[in-house]
């Protein structure tokens, strides 16, 4: 049988962690409603206008076409003593007309301690 005060004290204590709990399901069963935002017609005109002027101009880089959006990149490798050897690189890929990726890589072996 446990004794009385160390029953109190362990009630108060569930009580104490419920309160919080209980307060957050109740908040999150009541979510706001979902807000829609629409451009006006006028909006989507400029903003179509404004995409096509964009391509019309040329890249501020001086490429242009294909060569523009082809992957660039680099690629390295190091030999060294004791069986020391690395390979990296890194590569930019253009995805779609405006956005890109930019992977890299990297394998190193250090061969043996001194």
């Amino acid at each position: 049988m446990s004794h009385p005060v160390f029953t109190r004290l362990a009630l108060g204590g569930a009580l104490l962690l419920a309160g919080p709990l209980l307060a957050a399901a109740a908040q999150a069963a009541d979510p706001a409603p979902p807000t829609t935002y629409q451009l006006t017609p006028a909006q989507k005109a400029e903003l179509a206008a404004a995409s096509d002027k964009k391509k019309a101009e040329p890249p501020a880089d001086g490429l242009s076409g294909a060569r523009h959006r082809a992957v660039h990149g680099e690629v390295g490798a190091m030999i060294g003593t004791g069986g020391a050897r690395s390979l990296f690189g890194t590569a930019a890929i253009p995805i779609g007309e405006d956005g890109g990726a930019i992977l890299s890589f990297e394998n190193s072996r250090f061969g043996t301690i001194r």
